[in-house]
């Protein structure tokens, strides 16, 4: 009898090494994204805060469209039907709306965007047709932004172990058995992952990847407004410099409203968590911990695992494993004349680390903040003429004239300029 063995798609696990993925459609194979939908991100936003838009394309949400903001042009109208100056800007894949100026408490603003993409390269069959989404209208709130403040959170590290099942050296096999797949050729949009064959006997995954889940978790305390201008990063480091997982990626439990950011690695790193406010680009982040919590280094990666109570069941014979050599057909195979007896691991992948995600350590205190990136929002002082870059037809008073910068928040502008930076934080392993 013919048995085989799939290989596994693990496009869910962040960090591992991906040599498997699901097939993917057409229209990404060949590059065509076409913008479907845009939706604000929040009801209400503070005076001195910014407008944050999610969008959709044809490559699911916030897929393709790299450079979508050079192909909208956005309107905003107050209650009055005036539009207002700002400018649009791209952030963690969501669309920004930067006003010019202070937004007046209570007004309700009404965004409106017009998309056009000429598309040179006639990736989508030729030029898309002029489009136009208006989402709801924004609330401005009577408070402004209060200052950014890390959450009290809870880390936790999960330890697993998957059986990757990429490649005849990760089997052990038994009674016959000497598989083989027919494709070599792996990735790419119309290739199929090679399927593994054996003709007799049988074979067991001995060898898979060890992983570790960190995990933040917390309950906002922030405002709407002020959560909407706001994301949480899950912070690494790596060797090219610090990277992040930001919110797209949020959990939220509805009942109680917590969230969290996890990530899965295959190595163990530092980790953080940051807020980064849209606003004023100011960031507040906590400790470095390590992303393995007390899981040794050791069971990272590719390891070998034990499978000896399922060889022993299955095989009637002792299991072995044999040298991979390149044929004509089957493509890849073991070699029956290059065979030696398989050694056991002694690894239990079961017996690893904490497998409870909800066995966590309090995680608190700000260890790094950074000071605003952008003057704050200034006050207006009476309409006037003045240009804008957001898209406006020309119908009304376009924005208005803005006075010199006055902080939101005296206090808060103190606090940033006392509070003591580090040009590199020292860590303990």
């Amino acid at each position: 009898m013919l048995k085989h063995i799939s290989a596994l798609t693990v496009g869910a696990l962040l960090g591992a090494v991906v040599l498997y993925g699901a097939p993917r459609t057409a229209a990404a194979c060949s590059g065509c994204s076409e913008l479907k939908g845009i939706t604000v991100a929040h009801a209400s936003v503070a005076p001195d805060g910014v407008l944050v838009f999610n969008y959709e394309s044809t490559w699911g949400p916030l897929g393709g469209l790299g450079d979508i903001e050079e192909k909208l042009a956005l309107e905003v109208r107050d209650g009055d039907g005036a539009p207002l100056e700002g400018k649009l800007e791209r952030a963690y894949n969501r669309l920004v709306w930067r006003p010019a100026c202070q937004l007046d408490p209570g007004a309700v603003l009404h965004p409106r965007f017009e998309y056009s993409d000429p598309d040179p390269a006639g990736l989508c069959g030729g030029p898309v047709e002029q489009k136009v989404f208006e989402t709801a209208s924004v609330r401005v709130a009577e408070e402004p932004l209060a200052p950014l403040a890390l959450p009290e959170a809870c880390f936790s590290t999960v330890y697993s172990f998957a059986e990757l099942n990429t490649g005849l050296d990760d089997l052990a096999c038994c009674d016959g058995a000497f598989p083989y797949h027919e494709n070599d050729n792996i990735g790419g949009c119309e290739d199929e992952p090679p399927t593994i064959h054996y003709d007799a006997g049988s074979c067991a995954v001995v060898r898979g990847f060890g992983q570790a889940t960190a995990r933040f978790s917390w309950t906002p305390a922030l405002g709407d407004e002020d959560a909407a201008n706001t994301v949480a990063l899950l912070e690494y480091e790596r060797p090219e410099g610090v990277l992040s997982i930001h919110s797209l990626l949020l959990e939220l439990d509805a009942s109680s409203g917590a969230r969290a950011l996890t990530m899965t690695r295959s190595e163990a790193l530092d980790v953080r968590l940051t807020l980064h406010s849209l606003a004023t680009g100011e960031r507040v982040s906590g400790p470095w911990v390590r992303s393995n919590g007390d899981v040794s280094d050791m069971y990272l990666g590719s390891i070998e695992v034990d499978r000896s109570a399922e060889l022993d069941a299955a095989c009637a014979d002792a299991p072995y494993t044999c040298e991979i050599i390149q044929g004509a057909s089957p493509a890849v195979l073991w070699d029956s004349e290059e065979c030696a007896p398989y050694q056991h691991s002694m690894i239990d992948p079961s017996n690893i680390g904490n497998q409870d995600p909800t066995q966590c350590a309090l995680y608190s205190g700000a260890e790094e903040a950074l000071p605003p990136e952008r003057d704050l929002p200034q006050v207006c002082e009476g309409a006037v003429d003045t240009e804008t870059d957001t898209g406006t037809d020309g119908e009304g008073e376009a924005g208005c004239g803005c006075a010199a910068t006055s902080p939101r928040d005296a206090g808060l502008l103190l606090l940033l300029l006392l509070s003591p930076l580090r040009a590199r934080r020292r860590r303990s392993r």
